[in-house]
């Protein structure tokens, strides 16, 4: 899990040096940088460092949602979606059901751009409500109220 987290991370602040380099090298044409333009470029950094962590929050907040409903009603990812009624089933070839969109928020490399972190949040309350492992329980508030607090202080 530890391993898992940090390979998010690395991938993160790759992503943000990869912001840094397209802003440098966009300003890279302009004679004389001034203080706008230094300005300009410290926000933009500012808003992908916090865009980051909302997104690495969303998906810690998903993958404990998951690991608190299977700990404590030792149930499946696809029965959380069926019963939570929050997120998509899909019917594959006819035969098996799959979770396709609940599954693209379990990792940085398949979340949306923009991720539905309202069915986020419904999907830990709802999580939570079943929840028997305290462990679990603590660890799930804890990333959700993070994860509350950085959408406030996105929406400020």
């Amino acid at each position: 899990e530890h391993f898992l987290q940090n390979q998010e991370r690395i991938m993160m602040l790759e992503e943000a040096l990869n912001s840094v380099v397209r802003t440098t090298r966009s300003l890279e044409n302009t004679s004389i940088p001034d203080t706008k333009s230094h300005n300009q470029i410290i926000d933009q950094l500012q808003e992908t460092s916090a865009t980051n962590e909302i997104r690495y929050s969303v998906i810690e907040v998903m993958q404990k949602s998951l690991e608190c409903w299977e700990t404590s009603t030792q149930k499946t990812k696809l029965e959380l979606a069926r019963e939570s009624q929050i997120w998509h089933v899909n019917l594959e070839d006819g035969c098996y059901e799959k979770t396709r969109t609940l599954d693209r928020y379990l990792n940085l490399k398949t979340l949306p751009k923009n991720p539905r972190i309202r069915e986020v949040v419904r999907t830990a309350n709802y999580v939570l409500e079943f929840s028997s492992s305290e462990t679990h329980k603590i660890r799930l508030e804890a990333a959700l109220m993070h994860l509350r607090s950085l959408s406030q202080e996105a929406i400020n």
